[in-house]
């Protein structure tokens, strides 16, 4: 801030050595509050997290205090084989936020983990899917593909954490019966200069209210899905866009109020907008 101690001189070299000096003195402020606000954003995050994880981990030392109480008394093997594996989908929850947590914080040096190479889009969405699979059974989601016959310009691991967060998104609001969980693509404009592969990943769950659609991508903004009762952090379609913008994949998001909410997600098959962007 020195430069708001001193005068603006009156000579015409003095004034551009003032100019000068004070438009540095700006872009180092100015860096200096863009940290200052990732370090706030990322603490809070931790916060959040810390919250969301102790959950699944006090309900798993609850349920292993049951486990001991019905070795003892005898328990059935199919009683005890539905306690277990409701203990393993809360451990599975505390993967999940552990692996949420990596990403975000890999997401600030995406270029030290990131290879792109082709790679087949059916192969990034059975991985996707078979990752969460526990959790779709046990929502009782039905995952639907069609067009996934196609290769993709992007990293693996990240392509298949987005899905992965979709996914996630998707069950927490799945309908009690006949939920489905639609993994479609389509190349577009083949050959073309905007040549490119949409995917959309579309369930039937309850949707989005049209006020808070646009809000979705927002980091921790849970709207009035996540404000009636469902365990929602709004941390997931957060990732979901940095991670994509910072990819250079395009992504919107689509809804109806009690049909269905969609999220696309567009691959460039121009190998030189990697370069250009």
């Amino acid at each position: 801030w020195a430069m708001e101690m001193i005068g603006r001189p009156e000579d015409a070299e003095g004034e551009a050595v003032y100019d000068a000096v004070r438009a540095i003195a700006k872009c180092a402020n100015d860096e200096v509050a863009a940290y200052r606000r990732q370090v706030a954003s990322y603490c809070e995050y931790v916060e959040t997290w810390v919250h969301e994880a102790k959950t699944p981990l006090v309900a798993a030392h609850l349920m292993l205090e049951n486990l001991d109480e019905d070795l003892a008394r005898g328990v059935r093997p199919q009683e005890m084989r539905e306690k277990i594996d409701a203990l393993t989908e809360e451990t599975d929850r505390v993967e999940g936020f552990i692996e949420q947590a990596l990403f975000y914080a890999r997401s600030e040096t995406l270029d030290r983990d990131y290879v792109v190479r082709d790679v087949p889009l059916q192969s990034i969405v059975a991985s996707a899917i078979k990752r969460n699979a526990r959790t779709m059974i046990s929502a009782h989601v039905a995952p639907v593909c069609r067009g996934l016959d196609l290769e993709v310009f992007a990293d693996e691991k990240w392509a298949e954490f987005i899905l992965g967060q979709l996914i996630q998104n998707s069950v927490k609001y799945a309908r009690d019966d006949g939920a489905q969980l639609v993994f479609a693509a389509t190349r577009v404009n083949a050959g073309g200069a905007e040549d490119c592969v949409k995917l959309v990943v579309r369930d039937n769950g309850c949707g989005v209210p049209a006020a808070d659609l646009d809000r979705v991508f927002d980091r921790g903004f849970t709207g009035e899905n996540g404000r009636s009762g469902k365990r929602s952090t709004g941390i997931g379609l957060y990732l979901v866009k940095r991670l994509c913008d910072k990819m250079g994949l395009g992504v919107v998001a689509r809804s109806e109020r009690g049909e269905f909410f969609e999220v696309e997600i567009t691959f460039p098959t121009n190998r030189m907008h990697y370069f250009e962007s």
